[in-house]
């Protein structure tokens, strides 16, 4: 999600890093580094860990949400679907979608977007139609021009634990020898 829909500016993105507050640019520049085929940028001044977005300094990189998380868990006969967006503009709702092969996937809700904000929203809905098996869900997220993406797929597994079997005590009816 997040991907751009119109022409980026790159030279007007910078990245920003969330404190457990508020998203906040990191000023300085990068020290680019080679490890084996890939690259990899190091920041210096950076004492912790957090999270890391792209952000932009202009209007010309306008991307819909940033999604920092998206989650699920079993409860009970219930799924429990959450997800988190650290900023959201022309963001008019999501929807949640199921699938039981990871492929063909069915509706399951919507939840109105929180557009425009720039502050950490959290949501949640709740899968009250579940199937004994793995159920796959993905996130969509559509603009209010119609335009939409998604998100990557979570699973949660559903199935019965057959794997518990029950061990029987059993006791020595023999005796001991004297």
């Amino acid at each position: 999600m997040g991907s751009a829909k119109c022409s980026l500016a790159y030279a007007d993105l910078r990245l920003a890093h969330f404190d457990g507050t508020d998203w906040d640019l990191i000023a300085t520049a990068p020290v680019r580094g080679l490890i084996q085929q890939g690259n990899y940028f190091f920041f210096c001044g950076m004492s912790t860990f957090s999270p890391f977005t792209l952000g932009s300094s202009s209007s010309t990189n306008v991307l819909p949400i940033e999604l920092v998380s998206f989650s699920g868990e079993k409860k009970d006969n219930r799924n429990i679907l959450n997800w988190t967006t650290a900023s959201e503009i022309n963001n008019a709702f999501f929807t949640v979608e199921k699938s039981y092969n990871g492929f063909d996937f069915e509706w399951v809700g919507r939840q109105e977007g929180t557009s425009p904000s720039t502050q950490i929203v959290n949501y949640s809905l709740t899968d009250y139609n579940i199937l004994e098996t793995i159920n796959y869900y993905r996130l969509k997220q559509t603009d209010f021009d119609g335009k939409f993406e998604y998100s990557r797929h979570i699973s949660i597994d559903n199935r019965v634990d057959d794997s518990f079997k029950e061990i029987i005590g059993r006791t020595n009816l023999l005796g001991t020898r004297s």
